[in-house]
């Protein structure tokens, strides 16, 4: 499908202030649709939020929060959405595909004491991926695309091992799967701690809107992350590695190479 038909999408779990992992997953879904002529939309899932039980996380965003600054935040990138979903629209249809293909929802486990909180949350940050990949996860990607009329979407190539059974789950039930785009990882300097995971917003200037606070625009993060990727490549690296000091310093043009651009 190509024009107006092409839809791309956002699809965060909404918990945290956006960061330039989301930015550069954001802006590329965002570059396919423009090119296109087609439309862009934002998808905050509620489900795995609610799943993940961050509605009882203190430093979490609340829901309405998320969607206030999220919009903000692709608004300021140049990047707005023309539509803005929560995933729990979907849920009717979900629950419908999750019965047709036998596909158990997982069930939030609440320890009855301090002790069991806290083992629980040892467990669960230790096994998270694979709670996060379970198929129910990757059946409520295939459903909300196809409720949102997605036709094509950008992901971290972290996620590249979904593929399949997000192809396969398209088929068992009869929907033309969108096509699939797999890009560069965006980690926290030269390790491999991934933006998403390294609490950026908390403790530094990671997050988009504290980033805007310092007086950096939106174009400055986008040139910047393009020219990254462009040195990932010519480098022969499979991440878009953010040095420190883009993430903790004012930018000094000049000073060091790979500060935002101005």
């Amino acid at each position: 499908c190509v024009g107006a038909a092409y839809t791309t999408c956002f699809r965060p779990t909404p918990y945290m202030d956006m960061h330039l992992g989301h930015a550069w997953c954001a802006y590329r879904n965002w570059d396919i649709s423009a090119r296109l002529g087609g439309r862009f939309h934002l998808i905050l899932d509620d489900e795995q939020y609610r799943l993940s039980r961050h509605e009882n996380n203190p430093v979490a965003l609340s829901l309405a929060e998320a969607k206030e600054h999220y919009v903000e935040d692709l608004e300021w990138l140049g990047c707005p959405p023309d539509e803005v979903h929560f995933s729990s629209e979907a849920r009717g249809l979900m629950l419908e595909a999750a019965a047709r293909l036998n596909i158990r929802e997982p069930q939030i486990v609440r320890p009855e004491n301090p002790l069991e909180g806290m083992l629980f949350r040892r467990i669960g940050q230790s096994s998270g991926h694979i709670i996060q990949y379970t198929p129910w996860t990757t059946l409520s990607a295939v459903v909300e695309h196809h409720f949102f009329g997605v036709t094509g979407f950008c992901r971290g190539a972290d996620l590249v091992h979904e593929a399949l059974l997000y192809d396969y789950l398209c088929c068992a039930l009869g929907w033309v799967a969108p096509e699939q785009f797999y890009i560069p990882v965006v980690r926290r300097g030269w390790g491999y701690t991934k933006e998403s995971k390294s609490d950026a917003g908390s403790h530094s200037h990671s997050s988009l809107r504290e980033l805007r606070r310092l007086g950096i625009t939106g174009e400055q993060v986008i040139d910047t992350l393009r020219e990254l990727d462009f040195r990932r490549e010519q480098e022969g690296r499979d991440a878009i590695n953010i040095p420190l000091d883009v993430l903790n310093l004012p930018p000094l043009p000049g000073t060091i190479p790979y500060h935002l651009k101005t």
